[in-house]
């Protein structure tokens, strides 16, 4: 095994459980929704799916002024039921929201060896700076390459966001845009990264759960691949509701049933329990 200098990471249910942390606080926003307006939860889905289309992201911090249904309602009631809403996630969020166990005494470890850390994500910017933050990972990760962030919305209730945007700026983590509606599994991104490091494919471990979008990706530039088994998410409830309003198109939703069930992806090292498992092969 060739010296290993570089970990490029995923970051959503590879450094801590997205698919709990989004379903927790995103199921509370729209169960706060339905009690107000005594309606199931799953009536408004289809509009939520079209929103996150529309923004490319399914955690669109201003979705809920953008939603049909409460666009019809009266000034007070929309106020109300955003407010209240965006209260329900945050609140949820800050709950669930944790890195996995391991995670930071095993940046901090790589780190004291001189390993390079960069976090490659789908996750708008806003977002993962936020949540970095949040979790203590400005500065453990050296590059964080992300999407570039959508407009922030210009509408009268925008200020009821629960993702406010002066929270989101990293101080020591440096960001980087990945290009404009570009998303994973993308080679050439991971190409570029290596260059824009000054590092060969071949001295980069890459680490992630998604065999579709992480691991297939990793092997067609010549990086070690690692998947991050514990992160499996699909067969839980939390994810099927991201299936029902994600942005992906419908071939993306099956596409990733295909292969995560086919196994048609075979990992080169596999993380069964923890992230700190990468530790034996850096």
């Amino acid at each position: 095994m060739s010296e290993r200098t570089v970990l490029i990471t995923d970051v959503d249910n590879t450094l801590f459980d997205w698919v709990d942390f989004w379903g927790q606080s995103f199921g509370a926003m729209m169960r706060t929704i339905a009690k107000t307006e005594k309606i199931d939860p799953s009536v408004l889905f289809e509009e939520v799916k079209q929103v996150h289309r529309n923004h490319g992201t399914s955690e669109y911090a201003f979705m809920l002024e953008e939603l049909p249904y409460i666009k019809n309602l009266d000034p007070v009631r929309q106020y109300k039921l955003i407010k209240e809403g965006n209260e329900a996630f945050s609140n949820a969020r800050d709950t669930n929201l944790r890195l996995y166990k391991g995670v930071i005494d095993t940046l901090k470890s790589l780190k004291s060896k001189g390993i390079y850390i960069v976090a490659y994500t789908e996750s708008y910017s806003r977002y993962t700076g936020l949540r970095f933050n949040l979790l203590g990972l400005d500065g453990l990760i050296d590059v964080l390459y992300a999407p570039e962030d959508h407009h922030a919305s210009i509408g009268q209730f925008a200020h009821l966001t629960h993702s406010p945007l002066e929270r989101a700026v990293l101080n020591e983590t440096q960001v980087r845009n990945t290009p404009k509606g570009e998303i994973k599994p993308n080679p050439a991104i991971l190409r570029a990264i290596c260059d824009e490091i000054g590092e060969e494919a071949s001295h980069c471990i890459y680490v992630g759960d998604n065999l579709m979008k992480d691991i297939a990706m990793a092997k067609e530039v010549g990086m070690l691949d690692v998947h991050a088994a514990y992160g499996k998410a699909d067969h839980r409830q939390e994810y099927e509701m991201l299936r029902s309003v994600t942005h992906w198109t419908d071939e993306d939703v099956e596409r990733e049933k295909r292969i995560n069930n086919g196994a048609e992806v075979k990992p080169s090292i596999v993380l069964k329990r923890t992230f700190a498992e990468i530790l034996r092969y850096i």
